[in-house]
C-alpha cells in the first residue's frame, strides 16, 4: 500500500494497470473455485493478468529506487541507530517469467482456491542484517521506521512539484519517549506542511515544537471541538 500510494502520485497511468490486475487475479480466483476448471479461461485471464502486472511491477520498481534512497536519507536524521536494507519483492520468482510462474502452481492454486503469485503479493522486504526488521527492533522503533516512510514519501512528493502532503497523525506520543516525539515532530515542521496530531495528554506534546513554530490546540469532548 505503501508503494502504491507512491505510484500513484508520479505515475498517471499506473492506477488502471493496477485495478486491471486486480480484475484478473479476482476472475482468476473465482475460476479457481469452480468444480470443473476451464483451462481456455484460465489461459485468457493469464495472458491478461501477465501484461498488466508487467507494467505494474515497472513502475513500482521505478518508484522504489527512489524511495529506498529518500528513507535512508530521513532515517540517519529522525533514528540514526536504525540500519536497515531494503528489498522490493515483486510477488513472484524474481528470476522467472509470471507465466511460468502461474502454469507451474496452478495445481496448488486450484486447491487453495487463490492465485499465489503475482503483483498483489507484492512487498517491501525491511532487514537489518539478515533478521526481519519486525523481528529485531522494539515497538517504538518500529513506529519510527514507518514515521520516516511517511515522511520520506512527503518530500518525494513535493520536490515532485505536484502538491506538498498533509499529516494526520494519530496518538503520535503512543510507544515514543519525548525525546524521540521532539525528533517527529521537528522533522515534520522542516517540510513546511499542514500537520494535526491527536494525543490524550496534551503535556506530551509541549517540548515537542521549536520556539516560533506556529501551533493551534483544540480540546474535543462528547464530540464538540473548542480552541
Amino acid at each position: 500500500r505503501i508503494m502504491d500510494w507512491g505510484v500513484f502520485h508520479v505515475e498517471p497511468g499506473f492506477v488502471e494497470h493496477w485495478r486491471n490486475g486486480r480484475i484478473c487475479i479476482a476472475n482468476r480466483n473465482l475460476l479457481l473455485k469452480a468444480k470443473n476448471l476451464d483451462r481456455t479461461q484460465i489461459a485468457a485471464w493469464d495472458m491478461e493478468l501477465c501484461r498488466e502486472s508487467e507494467q505494474v511491477d515497472r513502475a513500482r520498481s521505478a518508484y522504489f529506487g527512489a524511495f529506498s534512497t529518500h528513507l535512508v536519507t530521513v532515517l540517519k536524521e529522525i533514528a540514526p541507530s536504525i540500519d536497515i536494507s531494503l528489498h522490493y519483492f515483486r510477488g513472484w520468482d524474481e528470476a522467472r517469467e509470471l507465466s511460468a510462474v502461474l502454469a507451474q502452481n496452478l495445481e496448488t492454486d486450484r486447491r487453495y482456491g487463490v492465485t499465489q503469485a503475482g503483483p498483489h503479493r507484492a512487498d517491501i522486504r525491511i532487514r537489518i542484517g539478515k533478521l526481519n526488521a519486525a523481528d529485531v527492533l522494539s515497538r517504538g522503533q518500529q513506529k519510527l521506521l514507518v514515521s520516516a516512510m511517511k515522511m520520506a514519501q512527503a518530500v518525494m512528493l513535493t520536490e515532485s512539484g505536484l502538491r506538498s502532503c498533509v499529516f494526520l497523525v494519530d496518538d503520535l506520543p503512543a510507544e515514543l519517549d519525548e525525546a524521540n516525539r521532539a525528533i517527529v515532530c521537528r522533522y515534520l515542521a522542516r517540510l513546511e506542511t499542514q500537520v494535526f496530531i491527536t494525543c490524550v495528554d496534551e503535556k506530551s506534546l509541549n517540548q515537542c515544537w521549536n520556539d516560533g513554530h506556529p501551533v493551534n490546540k483544540f480540546h474535543v469532548e462528547h464530540g464538540k471541538i473548542s480552541a
